[in-house]
């Protein structure tokens, strides 16, 4: 049944509805709707939901507007490619994932920058401990580092810096001429450490580097 209350709200499955409408299965409990979002209230007493059907070629939207932009963000799926998209159309617009008490857990900012509050571990590293995790339990490579160019002109490499972005080091391969793997510390008087035992297949040439036992250091 329907109802139309003195206040205007209306209750379909029941007589007292929490928002402009309340689409009411039956009790969930005692609790009342968020009154920032009690315009369209559905409650069930057993799993509960809301259904956008679409055919299989189109796209099914959420969308959220105001007064100078009718779509400022949205939530579609495209049936066609299968794709999910959380979206924000405003130009500074970031994308914010929140856990435990509403603390912020994922930025996505407007420049595709992903900031993780905590730690993160991939391939199953629910269990980090460490800002970055990998765990691999294959033969396969962890992790690769990929230059956007081809043959001689690919030059990938990782920075080591400081709190205030100062670049102190760094490891990288330059394929460019001489094709070698380099470890470079960029601090002046800085030194190459290398501990334990090691083994060198070829000569090496003059520069910082010293040799360390780990029980001496």
């Amino acid at each position: 049944r329907m109802r139309i209350a003195s206040d205007g709200k209306v209750g379909i499955g029941t007589t007292a509805p929490d928002g402009n409408l309340h689409i009411h299965k039956a009790s969930a409990g005692s609790v009342t709707a968020y009154t920032h979002a009690d315009e369209l209230v559905v409650e069930s007493d057993v799993h509960g939901g809301m259904s956008i059907l679409n055919p299989s070629d189109q796209t099914g939207h959420i969308v959220f507007g105001d007064q100078n932009d009718s779509v400022a963000a949205a939530i579609l799926y495209d049936h066609n490619t299968e794709d999910l998209y959380f979206s924000t159309e405003e130009n500074a617009g970031a994308i914010i994932m929140r856990t435990a008490n509403a603390q912020n857990a994922l930025t996505i900012d407007s420049s595709q920058n992903a900031t993780f509050a905590g730690n993160v571990g991939i391939n199953g590293g629910m269990h980090a401990t460490i800002p970055l995790e990998i765990f691999n339990d294959t033969s396969a490579s962890s992790m690769r580092i990929r230059d956007d160019a081809n043959g001689d002109s690919a030059i990938p490499f990782m920075d080591f810096a400081s709190a205030n972005d100062t670049r102190l080091g760094y490891f990288g391969f330059a394929s460019s001429g001489d094709s070698h793997i380099y470890l470079e510390n960029e601090v002046s008087g800085g030194e190459i450490k290398i501990q334990d035992n090691t083994t060198f297949a070829g000569t090496i040439n003059s520069g910082a580097i010293t040799i360390y036992d780990a029980s001496t250091d």
